[in-house]
């Protein structure tokens, strides 16, 4: 389980915020969505802390970030 994690290569749907933002977040092939908080970090990078530490967030997968029932963008964990 991990209480933080970082993704890169950021594809956003939406303009992309400046400053830190609530979303859910769905990682891996999982059907949950997490609240969490997500600072962007520059360069297609965002530090990602769900609510709840997260299960086996993995460098690799794909981390997909909503805003109620739209999707807003992805990026891969690393």
């Amino acid at each position: 389980y991990s209480a933080e994690f970082t993704a890169s290569d950021m594809r956003w749907l939406v303009p992309e915020p400046e400053a830190p933002f609530d979303c859910e977040v769905r990682v891996r092939h999982s059907r949950t969505l997490t609240h969490a908080r997500a600072w962007p970090e520059g360069g297609g990078r965002l530090r990602i802390v769900p609510a709840s530490p997260l299960r086996a967030p993995t460098p690799g997968q794909l981390a997909v970030f909503y805003d109620g029932d739209a999707v807003v963008g992805s990026a891969w964990i690393v």
